[in-house]
């Protein structure tokens, strides 16, 4: 019986720390390209751990222009 729960517990921890996240991911589906762009600027200015690696952008940047109407 005791596995029985320990397995139940190991479950609820798991849902309740894949919830929140699921959320997110959904939110951040739901953003145009402008508030995604926003967001992550966003991200950056209050996160000091995180950086653009620049040789990304603008090689996404090359390839197709953001389109602002979505």
């Amino acid at each position: 019986m005791s596995a029985m729960r320990t397995g139940f517990q190991q479950t609820v921890a798991l849902r309740n720390r894949t919830v929140p996240r699921m959320g997110q991911s959904i939110h951040l589906l739901q953003m145009t390209k402008l508030e995604l762009a926003s967001a992550i600027e966003q991200e950056l200015a209050e996160n000091p751990l995180l950086e653009v690696d620049e040789s990304q952008v603008e090689s996404e940047n090359s390839h197709e222009p953001i389109d602002e109407s979505d």
